[in-house]
């Protein structure tokens, strides 16, 4: 939205996304409908241009206000493989495991008219990249028709970037740079799943630690 500055009307926040994504799997059945399993890959190039409008006051005998920029373009690609299987052990048991691939690429340069040009009129283009695995593992057991437990680990991933805001120098904030290092995450999960009618009525509860 449009804000007022003191300065005249500046146009605010704006981001303008382009996308290309898709992806590609093969699932099927094996050993007599017991084994489930996909196997696939994933594509994404996606490139957004932002542009932050603001406003600096000056406060003394009169109050001036300063608008300026900070607009950016950047670039992130996505490649990732990835295959999952089920397979029944027996009737009531059932195991899962899956895993994914990826390796992202990230890319930044300042856009006309931003503030950090007339720091850095070199305008690098910053770049980082990386390579990690996610995962997935769990196994659940129908103690009657009505009641499955089951216990699960996952491990998965965020790409790293870069804050656009910030001086284009690519290092972490605690060395005066823009980048941000991927994040990852671990969990474990156990829990159970009723759905049925033997209370005298239809119940669906859900509930995991």
């Amino acid at each position: 939205p449009a804000i007022n500055g003191g300065a005249g009307v500046h146009p605010g926040f704006l981001l303008h996304t382009r996308q290309i994504s898709d992806e590609f799997q093969v699932q099927g059945k094996a050993m007599d409908n017991r084994l489930d399993y996909v196997v696939g890959a994933y594509y994404l190039n996606q490139q957004d241009s932002v542009s932050s409008n603001l406003v600096s006051y000056t406060y003394g005998p009169t109050i001036t206000a300063f608008p300026f920029t900070y607009t950016a373009q950047w670039t992130d690609k996505s490649i990732a493989a990835f295959a999952q299987a089920s397979y029944k052990l027996t009737d009531k048991l059932s195991l899962t495991g899956g895993f994914r691939y990826t390796h992202d690429k990230t890319s930044i340069h300042q856009l006309p008219g931003s503030l950090w040009l007339l720091f850095f009129p070199d305008n690098p283009h910053e770049t980082t990249k990386k390579s990690k695995p996610s995962w997935t593992a769990s196994a659940d057991y129908k103690i009657t028709d009505e009641l499955l437990v089951y216990a699960a680990t996952r491990g998965s991933w965020r790409a790293g970037g870069f804050n656009y805001s910030v001086q284009p120098v690519n290092t972490t904030a605690a060395d005066g740079g823009n980048l941000f290092r991927p994040e990852t995450t671990e969990d474990v999960e156990v829990g159970f799943k009723y759905s049925g009618d033997s209370l005298g009525m239809p119940i669906t509860w859900n509930a995991d630690f």
